[in-house]
């Protein structure tokens, strides 16, 4: 790598650390561009530069835990199925409520750019979406095919609505309306025993 290379992703490390620490000390509305910059020791136009604004700096920040969940769901999906299908779509679902309820803002601009306007993340937000839909829809197959009897209803049809559930939990603890995380799962548990008798 060349000087200036390794220069420029030396410094983008330092923004990104100092913008992770910051969001999780003082809160993502909290945190102001400048009090990034002052951190990393760089001027305000450098994260400007590396980053474009702080929506931006917010998604590259857990963009490698996302990148990691993604992978995580894939290894899960492939062990196969190994109890009944509420509890491993549960432990699939599970990571995926932890990293929202500890990033509600990421959490927020996730849904919105994943299903409900564009945006520069859009595209890899609804490949981890595809990726936990289809890991889910893996699932269900592999415990139709060892445990169900004949049904009317596909995987596809389930994991479908499996996701629906899941991220209208995800929006029910962001509104408020779910007070917290063991009333998220709970409430996500509900959803899917109904869905799978």
């Amino acid at each position: 790598m060349k000087r200036v290379q390794k220069r420029t992703h030396e410094t983008e490390k330092r923004i990104l650390r100092e913008a992770a620490r910051l969001f999780q000390v003082n809160g993502y509305e909290n945190t102001s561009i400048d009090a990034v910059a002052e951190q990393a020791d760089v001027a305000k136009g450098t994260v400007f530069a590396h980053f474009g604004d702080k929506v931006n700096l917010l998604a590259a920040v857990n963009a490698i835990e996302l990148d990691e969940l993604v992978a995580i769901t894939q290894a899960k999906a492939e062990t196969g199925a190994k109890g009944t299908p509420v509890d491993d779509v549960l432990a699939l679902y599970d990571p995926w409520l932890d990293f929202f309820a500890r990033n509600d803002a990421f959490a927020k601009l996730f849904i919105n750019q994943a299903g409900l306007s564009a945006g520069p993340w859009t595209e890899r937000f609804i490949q981890a979406c595809c990726t936990l839909e289809k890991a889910v829809e893996a699932l269900i197959e592999d415990w139709r095919e060892r445990r169900m009897p004949p049904s009317q209803k596909t995987a596809t049809f389930l994991a479908e609505g499996a996701q629906a559930f899941f991220f209208n939990a995800v929006i029910y603890r962001l509104s408020g309306r779910t007070p917290d995380d063991q009333s998220q799962r709970s409430s996500l548990k509900a959803f899917l025993s109904v869905w799978f008798e």
